[in-house]
Protein backbone atom coordinates (compact mmCIF):
# COMPACT_ATOMS: atom_id res chain seq x y z
CA UNK A 1 0.00 0.00 0.00
CA UNK A 2 1.64 3.72 -0.79
CA UNK A 3 2.01 6.41 1.60
CA UNK A 4 -0.37 8.10 -0.28
CA UNK A 5 -3.19 5.37 -0.09
CA UNK A 6 -2.03 4.84 3.55
CA UNK A 7 -2.63 8.69 4.57
CA UNK A 8 -6.07 9.07 2.72
CA UNK A 9 -6.95 5.74 4.61
CA UNK A 10 -6.40 6.74 8.02
CA UNK A 11 -7.73 10.27 7.28
CA UNK A 12 -10.99 8.58 6.44
CA UNK A 13 -10.95 6.58 9.46
CA UNK A 14 -9.48 9.15 12.07
CA UNK A 15 -12.82 11.59 10.50
CA UNK A 16 -15.23 8.75 10.89
CA UNK A 17 -13.60 7.71 14.70
CA UNK A 18 -14.55 11.55 15.41
CA UNK A 19 -17.51 11.82 14.18
CA UNK A 20 -18.78 8.14 15.23
CA UNK A 21 -17.51 9.27 18.84
CA UNK A 22 -19.68 12.29 19.15
CA UNK A 23 -22.60 11.99 16.84
CA UNK A 24 -23.22 7.89 16.96
CA UNK A 25 -23.34 5.61 14.15
CA UNK A 26 -26.77 6.06 13.19
CA UNK A 27 -26.58 10.04 12.86
CA UNK A 28 -23.21 9.76 10.93
CA UNK A 29 -23.46 9.42 7.11
CA UNK A 30 -20.76 8.68 4.32
CA UNK A 31 -21.10 11.81 2.93
CA UNK A 32 -20.06 13.51 6.13
CA UNK A 33 -17.15 11.62 7.23
CA UNK A 34 -15.57 12.98 3.39
CA UNK A 35 -17.07 16.33 3.90
CA UNK A 36 -14.68 16.22 7.44
CA UNK A 37 -12.03 14.26 6.03
CA UNK A 38 -12.11 16.76 2.87
CA UNK A 39 -12.08 13.74 0.23
CA UNK A 40 -14.68 12.83 -2.26
CA UNK A 41 -17.46 9.81 -1.58
CA UNK A 42 -15.66 7.91 -4.46
CA UNK A 43 -12.50 7.89 -2.50
CA UNK A 44 -14.29 6.46 0.51
CA UNK A 45 -15.67 3.60 -1.86
CA UNK A 46 -12.22 2.74 -3.00
CA UNK A 47 -11.36 2.08 0.22
CA UNK A 48 -14.45 0.93 2.29
CA UNK A 49 -17.44 -0.73 1.23
CA UNK A 50 -20.07 1.41 3.42
CA UNK A 51 -20.20 2.64 6.32
CA UNK A 52 -21.12 -0.54 8.07
CA UNK A 53 -17.10 -1.68 7.06
CA UNK A 54 -15.60 2.01 8.42
CA UNK A 55 -17.43 1.61 11.61
CA UNK A 56 -16.27 -2.69 11.80
CA UNK A 57 -12.91 -1.86 10.82
CA UNK A 58 -12.25 1.22 13.55
CA UNK A 59 -14.46 -1.16 16.63
CA UNK A 60 -11.91 -4.10 15.35
CA UNK A 61 -8.48 -2.36 15.56
CA UNK A 62 -9.35 -0.98 19.05
CA UNK A 63 -10.33 -4.44 19.70
CA UNK A 64 -6.55 -5.73 18.53
CA UNK A 65 -5.10 -2.78 20.32
CA UNK A 66 -7.06 -3.57 23.76
CA UNK A 67 -6.89 -7.67 23.47
CA UNK A 68 -2.90 -6.87 23.08
CA UNK A 69 -2.60 -4.59 26.06
CA UNK A 70 -4.76 -7.35 27.91
CA UNK A 71 -2.72 -9.87 27.62
CA UNK A 72 0.37 -8.90 30.01
CA UNK A 73 -0.10 -9.39 34.08
CA UNK A 74 2.45 -7.87 36.27
CA UNK A 75 2.83 -8.29 39.76
CA UNK A 76 3.88 -10.20 42.94
CA UNK A 77 0.75 -11.53 43.97
CA UNK A 78 -2.73 -11.25 43.25
CA UNK A 79 -3.59 -7.91 44.91
CA UNK A 80 -0.86 -6.17 42.76
CA UNK A 81 -1.47 -7.99 39.53
CA UNK A 82 -5.53 -6.94 40.01
CA UNK A 83 -4.11 -3.00 40.21
CA UNK A 84 -2.21 -3.86 37.30
CA UNK A 85 -5.31 -5.04 35.25
CA UNK A 86 -7.33 -2.04 36.51
CA UNK A 87 -4.45 0.66 35.37
CA UNK A 88 -3.73 -1.63 31.79
CA UNK A 89 -7.27 -1.18 30.65
CA UNK A 90 -8.03 2.11 32.01
CA UNK A 91 -5.10 3.75 30.52
CA UNK A 92 -5.10 1.99 26.91
CA UNK A 93 -8.99 2.94 26.66
CA UNK A 94 -8.23 6.47 27.67
CA UNK A 95 -5.36 7.15 25.18
CA UNK A 96 -7.83 6.06 22.47
CA UNK A 97 -11.05 7.66 23.40
CA UNK A 98 -12.66 8.32 20.71
CA UNK A 99 -12.22 4.90 19.67
CA UNK A 100 -13.36 3.87 22.58
CA UNK A 101 -16.75 5.66 22.96
CA UNK A 102 -17.17 4.14 19.29
CA UNK A 103 -16.49 0.95 20.19
CA UNK A 104 -18.94 1.19 23.45
CA UNK A 105 -21.50 1.86 20.67
CA UNK A 106 -20.33 -1.27 18.74
CA UNK A 107 -20.40 -3.44 21.99
CA UNK A 108 -24.67 -2.33 21.67
CA UNK A 109 -24.90 -2.60 17.70
CA UNK A 110 -22.46 -6.04 17.07
CA UNK A 111 -23.03 -9.10 19.27
CA UNK A 112 -19.74 -10.59 18.76
CA UNK A 113 -18.16 -7.95 19.68
CA UNK A 114 -19.55 -7.80 23.22
CA UNK A 115 -18.89 -11.89 23.10
CA UNK A 116 -15.04 -10.69 22.40
CA UNK A 117 -14.67 -8.32 24.85
CA UNK A 118 -16.11 -10.73 27.32
CA UNK A 119 -13.59 -13.41 26.72
CA UNK A 120 -10.46 -11.44 26.83
CA UNK A 121 -11.45 -10.25 30.26
CA UNK A 122 -12.19 -13.35 31.07
CA UNK A 123 -8.93 -14.65 30.35
CA UNK A 124 -7.24 -11.66 32.05
CA UNK A 125 -9.05 -12.61 35.07
CA UNK A 126 -8.56 -16.25 35.05
CA UNK A 127 -4.69 -15.76 34.67
CA UNK A 128 -5.04 -13.22 38.25
CA UNK A 129 -7.25 -16.39 39.96
CA UNK A 130 -4.86 -18.81 38.49
CA UNK A 131 -7.89 -20.85 37.24
CA UNK A 132 -9.17 -21.52 34.04
CA UNK A 133 -12.12 -20.14 32.55
CA UNK A 134 -14.67 -22.85 32.69
CA UNK A 135 -14.14 -22.83 36.34
CA UNK A 136 -14.71 -19.17 36.86
CA UNK A 137 -18.48 -18.80 38.12
CA UNK A 138 -20.49 -16.27 36.62
CA UNK A 139 -20.73 -14.18 40.26
CA UNK A 140 -17.00 -14.29 40.21
CA UNK A 141 -17.16 -12.73 36.81
CA UNK A 142 -19.41 -10.03 37.21
CA UNK A 143 -18.15 -9.09 40.83
CA UNK A 144 -14.43 -8.72 39.40
CA UNK A 145 -15.05 -7.51 35.55
CA UNK A 146 -18.49 -5.58 36.17
CA UNK A 147 -17.19 -2.54 38.16
CA UNK A 148 -13.84 -2.58 35.78
CA UNK A 149 -16.05 -1.88 32.69
CA UNK A 150 -18.63 -0.01 34.11
CA UNK A 151 -16.42 2.52 35.64
CA UNK A 152 -14.59 3.07 32.07
CA UNK A 153 -17.65 3.85 30.56
CA UNK A 154 -19.05 5.92 33.28
CA UNK A 155 -15.55 8.10 33.34
CA UNK A 156 -14.56 8.05 30.11
CA UNK A 157 -17.61 8.13 27.81
CA UNK A 158 -20.64 9.69 30.16
CA UNK A 159 -17.81 12.04 32.07
CA UNK A 160 -14.99 12.13 29.24
CA UNK A 161 -12.62 11.94 32.23
CA UNK A 162 -9.46 9.82 32.62
CA UNK A 163 -10.34 7.06 35.51
CA UNK A 164 -8.98 8.60 38.77
CA UNK A 165 -6.36 7.42 40.71
CA UNK A 166 -8.47 7.27 43.56
CA UNK A 167 -11.08 5.26 42.16
CA UNK A 168 -8.26 3.04 41.03
CA UNK A 169 -7.69 2.26 44.66
CA UNK A 170 -11.32 1.73 45.76
CA UNK A 171 -12.22 -0.36 43.15
CA UNK A 172 -8.85 -2.61 44.51
CA UNK A 173 -10.39 -2.19 48.07
CA UNK A 174 -13.50 -2.91 47.32
CA UNK A 175 -12.71 -5.68 45.20
CA UNK A 176 -10.11 -7.54 47.84
CA UNK A 177 -12.12 -6.75 51.04
CA UNK A 178 -16.09 -6.11 49.70
CA UNK A 179 -18.29 -4.51 52.06
CA UNK A 180 -16.32 -6.23 55.12
CA UNK A 181 -19.52 -7.81 56.24
CA UNK A 182 -20.88 -11.16 57.44
CA UNK A 183 -21.38 -13.24 54.13
CA UNK A 184 -24.78 -14.87 55.84
CA UNK A 185 -27.84 -14.18 54.14
CA UNK A 186 -31.12 -16.07 54.23
CA UNK A 187 -32.65 -17.73 51.22
CA UNK A 188 -35.96 -15.66 50.89
CA UNK A 189 -34.00 -12.63 50.08
CA UNK A 190 -33.03 -13.94 46.78
CA UNK A 191 -36.70 -14.59 45.50
CA UNK A 192 -38.71 -11.97 44.77
CA UNK A 193 -41.26 -11.84 42.09
CA UNK A 194 -42.53 -8.49 40.84
CA UNK A 195 -46.24 -7.49 39.90
CA UNK A 196 -46.47 -8.55 35.67
CA UNK A 197 -49.87 -6.00 35.53
CA UNK A 198 -49.94 -4.02 32.76
CA UNK A 199 -47.70 -1.07 34.13
CA UNK A 200 -49.59 1.67 31.53
CA UNK A 201 -52.79 2.83 32.03
CA UNK A 202 -55.43 3.19 29.30
CA UNK A 203 -55.53 6.99 28.54
CA UNK A 204 -54.12 7.70 25.66
CA UNK A 205 -50.35 9.37 26.47
CA UNK A 206 -50.30 5.63 28.23
CA UNK A 207 -51.28 3.52 25.16
CA UNK A 208 -48.58 5.52 22.71
CA UNK A 209 -45.93 5.23 25.49
CA UNK A 210 -47.12 1.32 25.79
CA UNK A 211 -46.70 0.96 21.98
CA UNK A 212 -43.69 2.70 21.75
CA UNK A 213 -42.26 0.41 24.38
CA UNK A 214 -42.56 -2.85 22.17
CA UNK A 215 -41.80 -1.04 18.80
CA UNK A 216 -38.42 0.81 20.04
CA UNK A 217 -37.83 -2.74 21.80
CA UNK A 218 -38.37 -4.59 18.79
CA UNK A 219 -37.18 -2.67 15.86
CA UNK A 220 -35.08 -0.21 17.19
CA UNK A 221 -35.71 3.42 17.85
CA UNK A 222 -34.35 4.54 14.22
CA UNK A 223 -36.31 1.86 12.46
CA UNK A 224 -39.59 2.95 14.07
CA UNK A 225 -41.92 5.33 12.67
CA UNK A 226 -44.42 7.63 14.31
CA UNK A 227 -46.83 6.51 12.34
CA UNK A 228 -46.39 2.76 13.07
CA UNK A 229 -46.41 3.84 17.02
CA UNK A 230 -49.93 5.39 16.54
CA UNK A 231 -51.10 2.37 14.03
CA UNK A 232 -50.14 -0.16 16.86
CA UNK A 233 -51.67 2.25 20.20
CA UNK A 234 -54.64 2.89 17.42
CA UNK A 235 -54.80 6.54 16.87
CA UNK A 236 -54.00 9.04 14.26
CA UNK A 237 -51.08 9.79 13.95
CA UNK A 238 -51.78 13.35 14.35
CA UNK A 239 -52.72 13.04 17.65
CA UNK A 240 -49.20 11.85 18.64
CA UNK A 241 -48.25 15.57 18.94
CA UNK A 242 -51.26 16.57 20.96
CA UNK A 243 -48.65 14.59 23.86
CA UNK A 244 -45.11 14.63 22.73
CA UNK A 245 -42.91 17.27 20.36
CA UNK A 246 -41.60 14.57 18.68
CA UNK A 247 -40.27 10.94 18.26
CA UNK A 248 -36.78 11.73 20.62
CA UNK A 249 -39.07 13.61 23.14
CA UNK A 250 -41.27 10.40 23.89
CA UNK A 251 -38.21 8.15 24.14
CA UNK A 252 -36.89 10.22 26.69
CA UNK A 253 -40.12 10.36 28.93
CA UNK A 254 -39.78 6.35 28.17
CA UNK A 255 -36.40 6.04 29.66
CA UNK A 256 -36.85 8.68 32.62
CA UNK A 257 -40.50 6.40 33.51
CA UNK A 258 -38.63 3.40 33.39
CA UNK A 259 -35.82 4.54 35.31
CA UNK A 260 -38.43 5.74 37.88
CA UNK A 261 -40.32 2.70 38.02
CA UNK A 262 -37.24 0.76 38.78
CA UNK A 263 -35.96 3.18 41.53
CA UNK A 264 -39.66 2.94 43.57
CA UNK A 265 -39.64 -1.01 42.84
CA UNK A 266 -36.55 -1.53 44.15
CA UNK A 267 -36.87 0.58 47.50
CA UNK A 268 -40.63 -0.79 47.43
CA UNK A 269 -39.32 -4.29 47.38
CA UNK A 270 -36.26 -4.53 50.03
CA UNK A 271 -37.84 -1.78 52.72
CA UNK A 272 -39.01 -4.54 55.36
CA UNK A 273 -34.89 -5.84 55.10
CA UNK A 274 -32.66 -5.05 57.67
CA UNK A 275 -29.12 -5.18 56.41
CA UNK A 276 -27.53 -3.68 53.36
CA UNK A 277 -26.21 -6.59 51.70
CA UNK A 278 -30.26 -8.31 52.32
CA UNK A 279 -30.91 -5.11 50.10
CA UNK A 280 -28.56 -5.21 47.50
CA UNK A 281 -28.84 -8.84 46.50
CA UNK A 282 -33.12 -8.35 46.74
CA UNK A 283 -32.47 -5.26 44.50
CA UNK A 284 -30.69 -7.22 41.68
CA UNK A 285 -32.90 -9.78 42.04
CA UNK A 286 -36.02 -7.06 41.41
CA UNK A 287 -33.87 -5.53 38.72
CA UNK A 288 -33.43 -8.78 36.94
CA UNK A 289 -37.35 -9.55 37.24
CA UNK A 290 -38.07 -6.09 36.10
CA UNK A 291 -35.82 -6.27 32.98
CA UNK A 292 -37.00 -9.89 31.99
CA UNK A 293 -40.63 -8.88 31.87
CA UNK A 294 -39.97 -5.40 30.30
CA UNK A 295 -37.14 -6.40 28.02
CA UNK A 296 -38.21 -3.51 25.75
CA UNK A 297 -36.55 -1.08 28.64
CA UNK A 298 -33.39 -2.33 28.25
CA UNK A 299 -32.85 -2.18 24.46
CA UNK A 300 -34.20 0.72 25.01
CA UNK A 301 -32.38 2.56 27.88
CA UNK A 302 -28.88 0.67 26.01
CA UNK A 303 -29.83 2.08 22.79
CA UNK A 304 -30.82 5.79 24.26
CA UNK A 305 -26.80 6.28 24.89
CA UNK A 306 -26.20 6.77 21.26
CA UNK A 307 -28.84 9.02 20.35
CA UNK A 308 -30.27 11.40 23.07
CA UNK A 309 -26.65 13.11 24.62
CA UNK A 310 -26.40 12.88 28.46
CA UNK A 311 -29.58 10.61 28.42
CA UNK A 312 -27.62 7.17 28.82
CA UNK A 313 -25.61 9.47 31.49
CA UNK A 314 -28.66 10.75 33.31
CA UNK A 315 -30.21 7.47 33.78
CA UNK A 316 -27.28 6.10 35.20
CA UNK A 317 -26.75 9.21 37.31
CA UNK A 318 -30.20 8.70 38.98
CA UNK A 319 -29.77 5.34 39.95
CA UNK A 320 -26.31 6.62 41.00
CA UNK A 321 -27.68 9.56 43.57
CA UNK A 322 -30.23 6.79 45.19
CA UNK A 323 -26.99 4.55 45.53
CA UNK A 324 -24.75 7.67 47.06
CA UNK A 325 -27.28 8.26 49.71
CA UNK A 326 -28.16 4.54 51.07
CA UNK A 327 -24.87 3.52 51.38
CA UNK A 328 -23.66 6.73 53.01
CA UNK A 329 -26.57 6.35 55.66
CA UNK A 330 -25.20 2.17 56.14
CA UNK A 331 -21.48 3.63 56.52
CA UNK A 332 -22.88 6.46 58.92
CA UNK A 333 -24.90 4.10 61.14
CA UNK A 334 -21.87 1.87 61.58
CA UNK A 335 -23.21 -1.13 59.22
CA UNK A 336 -20.50 -0.53 56.49
CA UNK A 337 -17.23 0.10 57.23
CA UNK A 338 -15.71 3.78 55.41
CA UNK A 339 -15.57 3.75 51.89
CA UNK A 340 -16.32 6.32 48.82
CA UNK A 341 -19.93 5.91 47.96
CA UNK A 342 -19.68 7.52 44.88
CA UNK A 343 -17.21 4.68 43.71
CA UNK A 344 -18.95 1.68 45.91
CA UNK A 345 -22.13 2.63 44.02
CA UNK A 346 -20.58 2.93 40.52
CA UNK A 347 -19.08 -0.71 41.32
CA UNK A 348 -22.21 -1.90 42.08
CA UNK A 349 -24.00 -0.65 39.40
CA UNK A 350 -21.16 -2.11 36.92
CA UNK A 351 -22.09 -5.89 38.93
CA UNK A 352 -25.94 -4.96 38.10
CA UNK A 353 -25.15 -3.91 33.99
CA UNK A 354 -23.36 -7.00 33.28
CA UNK A 355 -25.27 -9.56 34.98
CA UNK A 356 -28.71 -8.15 33.26
CA UNK A 357 -26.96 -8.48 29.72
CA UNK A 358 -25.68 -12.27 30.67
CA UNK A 359 -29.09 -12.94 32.14
CA UNK A 360 -31.66 -11.14 30.63
CA UNK A 361 -30.23 -9.13 27.30
CA UNK A 362 -27.84 -11.69 26.14
CA UNK A 363 -28.41 -14.83 28.44
CA UNK A 364 -25.11 -16.56 28.38
CA UNK A 365 -26.02 -18.75 31.77
CA UNK A 366 -29.52 -20.28 32.93
CA UNK A 367 -32.59 -18.72 34.26
CA UNK A 368 -33.03 -21.17 36.65
CA UNK A 369 -30.29 -20.73 38.41
CA UNK A 370 -30.84 -17.16 39.85
CA UNK A 371 -30.77 -17.88 43.22
CA UNK A 372 -27.34 -19.80 42.85
CA UNK A 373 -25.77 -16.91 41.26
CA UNK A 374 -27.09 -13.97 43.52
CA UNK A 375 -26.20 -16.14 47.04
CA UNK A 376 -22.92 -16.71 45.19
CA UNK A 377 -22.85 -12.84 45.08
CA UNK A 378 -24.21 -12.05 48.00
CA UNK A 379 -20.35 -13.94 49.71
CA UNK A 380 -18.57 -11.39 46.94
CA UNK A 381 -19.98 -8.41 47.73
CA UNK A 382 -19.59 -9.27 51.68
CA UNK A 383 -16.13 -10.20 51.84
CA UNK A 384 -14.56 -9.33 48.34
CA UNK A 385 -11.77 -11.92 47.24
CA UNK A 386 -9.95 -11.47 51.28
CA UNK A 387 -6.85 -10.67 49.51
Amino acid sequence: MSTKVQRTRKALLLAAEDLFSSKGFENTSVAAICRKAGLSNGVFYRHFKNKDDIFRTITNEMMESFQQSMKTTGGRNRRDTLKYLYVSAFETLWKSKKRFKAFHEAEYRLRNIEELVDAIYLDAVSKILKKDISEIKPAMKWFIIGPLRFSAIYWIVFKNMKVPAEVINDLLDFTCNGFGVSAELSDEVTHFSIDKKASYGKDSRSLIMKSAEKLFGKKGYFKTSVYEIMSRAGYGQGTFYLYFKNKQALLEELVVLANRKLRHMMRDASVNLESRLEKEIRNYRVFLEFMKEHREIYEIVRESEFIVDNLGYRYYEKLLESYVKVLNDSMNSGELRAMNAHSIAIFLMGIGHFMGLDLVFRPRYSDDKWEEYLMDLAKLIARGLEV
